[in-house]
């Protein structure tokens, strides 16, 4: 069964000062996998740079897809 969870936002600690935009979108992928991890989840990320989803979380028998976005 397949969920959608909404947005889930991330607060920094401190706003990150990268200016390359694929370094961002890596380093916001990076946090989307940490919290997930942290709430409990399997994570599976896409393997590729291409494609509808960045990763696959599951837990307690929901699978959820996520894109990660950052503005």
């Amino acid at each position: 069964m397949l969920e959608t969870a909404g947005q889930i936002p991330i607060d920094f600690q401190e706003e990150p000062t990268i200016t390359d935009s694929n370094r961002k979108g890596d380093l916001a992928e990076y946090y989307a996998v940490t919290w997930l991890w942290d709430n409990g989840y399997e994570v599976f990320v896409n393997a590729g740079c291409t494609g509808p989803i960045d990763m696959v979380a599951v837990k307690n028998g929901k699978t959820t897809l996520i894109d990660v976005k950052t503005r």
